[in-house]
């Protein structure tokens, strides 16, 4: 490039417009002069080995960073080996060079020159092949280390009639010891229709008794043994008569071995002293009078109610009236002994209506004081509905009152109406 040389204050622009070209603009004063430096002239311009203007010499960014020498020059001996399409040792060739493919048994083929099919053939007990799914099964079938052993024609035999031989045994087959001691196989002695005992080996034989003998030892009883009135008894009753006195207390007679019938004694007032009398379960002592039936259980009812339609959340009572009412302590019906309420149920009759699944609370409310649980599961979804609870303990003296109590719900849907509710008490004393 010619060096232009400025004289100040001359302000001149130089522009590139391309590798071999500059524009130079004076805008002081109007003109410049350029002249050429001498000696700063180069053999070659950047417009030649920087073409692109990209900062790097054109063949350098060719090479890549690689000697000259790893290249192959169009035209030389290597250039026509790699393009004349013949093989060399410079690089390999694809599939489609390959022109022919020979095949040995057990590769089936032939010689394939263009297109063809290459198979192999099933495996024989003389020629090698491939193994059937079959055969692999049968070959992942056999034990780790399991071996061939030939057997006899006879002990072939053995194993095939149906019978039993030392080389297996069968699944029915069983052990010849079938008692305590013996070592043989047994034979039943015993006859038809006789009675049997066991010999010293534990097997069946013929009983000597005879049949007389046997029906006489059956059916054979004690005699008629009477035990005197006493206030305690104690004593095996097994194969013995018992005299009706003993029990009863009444006049002579036996009660035979065996299923028989008592009458029963009339009714009488517990109340009464000495009507029963009780006795110790241990000792036998003769305890208080008037409390001999333990467990004896009578019945209280509540009286029939008129048809009402309850309502949201109320607690009515009933007892010995015919209407139930929101007041307690009206309606008593009172215990005529004393005892232990051991169960009590509640009845739930709805005439008109039928109300919706919605759960309450029935009760048995003792002296006004004590609520008893008959249920708290009780609907009044059906035309007749008893709860009952049998699991009960609750202590009552002579002149002690109970009322039934039911604690309605709030029903979210449908109210019954024409509802009836019953209760009923046992009382063991």
């Amino acid at each position: 490039m010619t060096d232009i040389v400025v004289t100040p204050p001359a302000v001149i622009s130089i522009t590139a417009t391309s590798p071999n070209a500059y524009t130079i603009t004076a805008t002081q004063p109007a003109s410049v002069t350029v002249t050429a430096a001498v000696g700063n002239v180069g053999d070659m311009t950047k417009a030649v080995y920087d073409t692109n203007l990209n900062g790097v010499v054109d063949n350098s960014e060719a090479l890549g960073g690689v000697a000259a020498s790893g290249f192959v020059q169009t035209g030389n001996a290597s250039w026509v080996d790699l393009t004349d399409g013949g093989a060399t040792t410079l690089h390999t060739h694809t599939g489609s060079a390959v022109t022919s493919i020979a095949t040995t048994a057990p590769i089936t083929g032939g010689t394939i020159t263009s297109t063809g099919t290459i198979g192999i053939d099933a495996a024989t007990t003389l020629v090698a092949g491939s193994m059937s799914a079959s055969d692999k099964t049968k070959l992942d079938g056999i034990a780790s280390g399991a071996q061939v052993n030939n057997i006899s024609d006879v002990n072939a035999t053995d194993l095939t009639d149906g019978g039993s031989t030392s080389l297996h045994s069968h699944a029915n087959d069983h052990a010849r010891q079938h008692s305590i001691t013996s070592t043989s196989d047994h034979t039943s002695t015993a006859t038809s229709g006789q009675m049997l005992k066991a010999d010293a080996n534990g097997l069946p034989v013929n009983a000597t008794n005879t049949d007389a003998q046997v029906s006489a030892a059956v059916t054979a009883s004690h005699a008629a043994v009477t035990v005197a009135d006493t206030t305690s008894i104690d004593m095996t009753l097994t194969g013995q008569q018992v005299s009706a006195a003993a029990i009863f207390g009444t006049g002579a007679g036996v009660v035979a071995e065996g299923n028989h019938t008592h009458s029963s004694p009339a009714l009488v007032d517990p109340s009464v002293a000495d009507n029963f009398v009780s006795f110790s379960n241990t000792t036998g002592a003769q305890k208080d009078s008037g409390k001999g039936l333990t467990h004896l259980v009578y019945t209280l009812q509540t009286s029939g109610v008129a048809a009402a339609n309850p309502s949201d959340g109320g607690t009515i009572y009933y007892g010995c009236e015919n209407t139930g009412g929101a007041t307690a302590n009206v309606r008593g019906v009172y215990f005529p002994f004393a005892g232990t309420i051991v169960y009590a149920s509640v009845v739930i009759l709805v005439n008109t209506v039928l109300g919706d699944a919605t759960t309450f609370s029935c009760y048995i409310r003792v002296n006004n004081t004590t609520d008893v649980l008959i249920t708290d599961a009780a609907q009044a979804t059906a035309a007749r509905q008893q709860y009952s609870n049998t699991g009960l303990s609750q202590a009552v003296a002579v002149n002690d009152y109970f009322e039934g109590k039911v604690v309605f719900p709030t029903w979210p849907t449908t109210n019954p109406t024409g509802v009836k509710v019953h209760f009923i008490v046992g009382v063991q004393v």
